[in-house]
């Protein structure tokens, strides 16, 4: 079941779109605003990650757009158009129509609709602001990806076997080019340790946000610094939660 959540309640015509893929109950983040929000309860997806997030993105069917939950790095040389993973570069996504209608558009947790070229990213899909993984799961307290999930040796021939890369990408409204969270990245060793969102950093030596902890406190951070007076400028905000997803990583806290 796919638990989707769009709310104007923040101030109409703001929005805030919550997608929470496979699961029988949507996580902790939407329980509040599911209970003064319209909730999509006859709503039908594609059977897995990509495909359905495209048809969210695009808003065609995923048989138009894509059906394959294929490598990042996979991609046709002959086709420069629709020859990479996600959505094709020519289409447009509903970022960019919010945009153009006036909108500051911000996305926030998994994104899995291509990566392979600035068109494909957040940005250039018309999020004005981002905070995310691209592929299809990272890791959640260290946010790398390895060879088993999509990122490693068959996307980035450059790495040894079994090596990681970190897949955590950012973009502000301040300018800054879209590009790698640095500093946002946890790198201190044992960072997986405790069962809270934020283990203490007396015991890792260091601070060790759990992914979906830092993912709730941009969304917090983003509402409350949204000026609710200018309402010639609303909000739309694409929610996509990494929870559920693999790896099999949730904190008992939770």
């Amino acid at each position: 079941m796919h638990c989707d959540v769009m709310s104007t309640a923040l101030l109409p015509p703001s929005t805030f779109l919550a997608r929470v893929s496979h699961c029988k109950a949507c996580p902790y983040q939407t329980h509040d605003i599911a209970s003064w929000s319209p909730q999509l309860d006859r709503h039908y997806a594609f059977k897995y990650c990509s495909p359905s997030r495209c048809a969210l993105q695009s808003g065609r069917h995923p048989i138009h757009v894509n059906v394959m939950n294929t490598d990042p790095g996979n991609h046709n040389k002959d086709d420069p158009v629709s020859g990479f993973a996600g959505i094709p570069r020519n289409m447009t996504g509903i970022a960019q129509v919010m945009k153009a209608g006036g909108y500051r558009t911000h996305m926030v947790g998994k994104w899995d609709v291509g990566m392979a070229t600035p068109d494909h990213t957040p940005h250039g899909r018309g999020y004005e602001s981002s905070l995310g993984y691209f592929s299809h799961e990272n890791d959640y307290y260290n946010f790398t990806v390895d060879d088993n999930g999509g990122a490693g040796p068959k996307s980035c021939p450059s790495y040894a076997e079994g090596a990681s890369i970190v897949d955590l990408w950012v973009k502000e409204f301040d300018g800054t080019p879209e590009g790698p969270a640095i500093g946002l990245n946890n790198s201190i060793p044992k960072c997986f340790v405790g069962n809270d969102a934020f283990p203490a950093a007396s015991s890792l030596g260091g601070y060790c946000p759990y992914e979906d902890a830092l993912f709730e406190e941009r969304v917090l951070s983003i509402i409350d610094n949204h000026n609710l007076t200018d309402t010639d400028r609303p909000m739309f905000m694409f929610y996509s939660p990494h929870i559920v997803h693999e790896p099999l990583q949730i904190p008992e806290y939770w």
